[in-house]
């Protein structure tokens, strides 16, 4: 009698995975929980699930060691690990090299391995995130549109943007090659302005920044004014459209004080 497709397969896991136990408790409790017939392979080898083979996860030591400087690897990675696939947007944007997608196109299952793999990248030079989500504001147009207009992404709530506000002072906080961190449009809060500049005062690289269309006001400008007060590195900020008024500009007078006075004493 011909073995069958599993049989063929459970003889495999050892030469694929370089000495899976297929008698390990653990691996059999994970493979009762991935869908059957799944097949996918990361760039890296990171793992595999075999059709047949009940959707073992094959895991990789070096996929996770090389994580931070191969950024689509690792998101793929994430991605796998809770059943979905990488973003066609986030996918596009990653073959020029960049991260820079619109965020109210993200539904919350899509937020945490991009920013589980955000954390602790090395290798992107340019992140840039925007959100141009308006409330619905009148009574025209069709009910779906009116539905539509007035689902809020989830990138407006207060976890989400703390959540991507801490990713981010992870990755500036140990790059070395970003340069440009643009946010567009979204909501940030005191606490998210707090974590994002503890981030900017230890970045190394970070050329420019850009807060346009955030409506962070006099108080969140200064907020960042004091983690942006001592870099060596920044040359160019931009903070249009963030609600300032001339306490705002008064901060920024401050900061570009300290910044001439440390140039020439430098």
């Amino acid at each position: 009698k011909a073995p069958t497709h599993s049989a063929v397969c459970a003889r495999r896991p050892r030469e694929l995975a370089g000495g899976w136990n297929g008698s390990d408790s653990a691996q059999s409790e994970q493979s009762r929980r991935q869908p059957p017939g799944a097949r996918r392979e990361l760039a890296r080898g990171g793992w595999r699930c075999l059709p047949g083979f009940g959707g073992v996860m094959i895991d990789s030591v070096k996929l996770r060691r090389d994580s931070a400087a191969d950024f689509f690897s690792h998101y793929e990675y994430l991605c796998a690990l809770q059943d979905s696939v990488p973003l066609p947007a986030v996918r596009a944007c990653l073959r020029e090299g960049v991260l820079d997608f619109n965020a109210d196109r993200l539904r919350v299952v899509d937020w945490a391995p991009l920013l589980s793999t955000l954390r602790v990248n090395r290798d992107l030079p340019l992140v840039a995130i925007k959100s141009s989500f308006q409330p619905w504001l009148g009574e025209t147009g069709s009910d779906t549109r009116r539905v539509c207009r007035n689902r809020v992404p989830a990138i407006r709530s207060k976890d989400m943007s703390f959540q991507l506000c801490k990713a981010l002072k992870g990755c500036l906080s140990i790059s070395s090659v970003l340069r440009n961190l643009e946010l567009n449009g979204l909501i940030l809060r005191e606490r998210d302005l707090t974590s994002l500049t503890k981030g900017l005062s230890k970045s190394a690289s970070l050329v420019h920044l850009s807060l346009a269309n955030c409506p962070i006001g006099d108080g969140g400008l200064e907020i960042v004014c004091q983690g942006i007060k001592n870099s060596v590195t920044l040359k160019t900020v931009n903070f249009t459209g963030c609600n300032l008024t001339w306490q705002g500009a008064d901060h920024m007078a401050k900061i570009l004080k300290v910044t001439v006075h440390s140039a020439l004493n430098g």
